[in-house]
């Protein structure tokens, strides 16, 4: 699987994102009815409705980043890395990293402590299938 790469380039952070595997990291998604599904790039043409969703990392065991290591032994990546070049560019600088910190150790809780996802059957069927609901948070 074809991971990101991440560099500097004509002082801009450039970010080459793979779309051949549907299930990777990276992907293209196609909205429908408010909800992204996973399409093939290789055999489907883009639509405007399409996106590319990135499960982006800031740390993995096999990062890029020696030199920044979390408490749990991981090594900073991707999120890491362009935060970095991003310092080094003077696109961001200490006060930024500050304040970004400081916002963090403030947040008390996450969307996805305080939403969550919920399902619920509903009275109606489907070709002999029993019909749920969902209820997603969304912060678009």
């Amino acid at each position: 699987m074809a991971n990101p790469i991440i560099t500097i380039e004509n002082s801009n952070i450039l970010i080459e994102l793979p779309l051949t595997t549907p299930t990777g990291k990276v992907r293209v998604k196609r909205r429908i009815n408010n909800f992204g599904y996973p399409i093939a790039t290789r055999s489907t043409q883009l639509q405007e409705k399409d996106y590319i969703e990135w499960q982006i990392s800031y740390a993995s065991k096999k990062g890029t980043l020696p030199f920044i290591e979390f408490s749990n032994g991981k090594i900073g990546y991707e999120l890491s890395e362009m935060l970095c070049f991003a310092k080094k560019l003077g696109i961001i600088d200490k006060e930024d990293f500050k304040e970004l910190h400081d916002f963090v150790n403030n947040v008390k809780q996450t969307i996805e402590e305080s939403e969550k996802l919920t399902r619920r059957p509903t009275r109606k069927e489907l070709y002999g299938f029993k019909r749920f609901e969902e209820k997603i948070p969304d912060i678009h």
